[in-house]
């Protein structure tokens, strides 16, 4: 059942729930009026590009006995998702779930039950998508060894670029009408 649920992981980046998901934070940030936060969303989804990009510089094939259970069979539909080096599902899980991670240490006003639920969902996902891609024989380990770490320097200019924009922001002059 555990195993299961591990490879349960996977479905989310494998289908429209992960663009649910970040149609839902970004409306979240514009209702706040977080327009930045937004954009910094928008771009964690440029690591699926990032590692789609990775993946056909090293043209690592998947393991041999790889079938696609996926809701989308992505192997069929875009020629580098042939290749497995590196999980482009570990790059994206660990840009956007360890973005949302960092947000919930960042931003104050946020209900505690909802900093917590975005805690513990994020962590689970980042944790165990490595896990579930090898389950389910989609990756080697070392892609997804690979993936967790292209995956944290793609957050690392993440939040580099929030910061930066954050103090551009800081610095402007306010408007005066």
């Amino acid at each position: 059942m555990f195993t299961n649920a591990v490879k349960d992981i996977s479905v989310v980046g494998s289908s429209p729930i992960i663009f649910i998901l970040m149609i839902l934070v970004i409306v979240y940030f514009l209702i706040r009026h977080d327009h930045l936060r937004a954009l910094i969303v928008t771009l964690s989804f440029g690591s699926a590009v990032y590692s789609t990009a990775l993946k056909s510089v090293f043209e690592k094939s998947r393991p041999s006995n790889y079938v696609a259970h996926e809701i989308i069979p992505w192997n069929k539909v875009l020629v580098w998702e042939n290749y497995s080096f590196p999980s482009t599902h570990t790059v994206l899980y660990t840009a956007f779930f360890g973005y949302l991670l960092y947000l919930t240490y960042k931003i104050k006003g946020v209900d505690r039950i909802l900093r917590h639920v975005v805690r513990i969902c994020s962590a689970v996902m980042i944790l165990f998508v490595g896990t579930s891609r090898v389950l389910l024989g989609a990756h080697f380990v070392k892609d997804v060894v690979f993936g967790y770490l292209f995956g944290l320097v793609y957050l690392a200019v993440l939040i580099t670029v929030e910061r930066f924009l954050e103090q551009k922001q800081l610095r402007k002059p306010p408007l005066h009408k």
